[in-house]
């Protein structure tokens, strides 16, 4: 009975729900901050590019 509970304990993430949940969120927050920058990036890209046409 003491070596299955042991095991169990082991078995078990060390990390609390709770801190689980907020290292999720962050991982969720940087990639839509990535993900907005990355969309900016191109959005700028494309009316530098668009406005380069329009000079020649």
């Amino acid at each position: 009975m003491g070596i299955l509970s042991d095991l169990l304990q082991s078995l078990k993430p060390s990390k609390s729900a709770s801190e689980l949940t907020n290292a999720h969120n962050w991982q969720k927050e940087i990639i839509s901050k990535t993900q907005k920058k990355t969309l900016n990036l191109h959005h700028t890209f494309h009316s530098h590019h668009h406005s380069a046409h329009h000079i020649q």
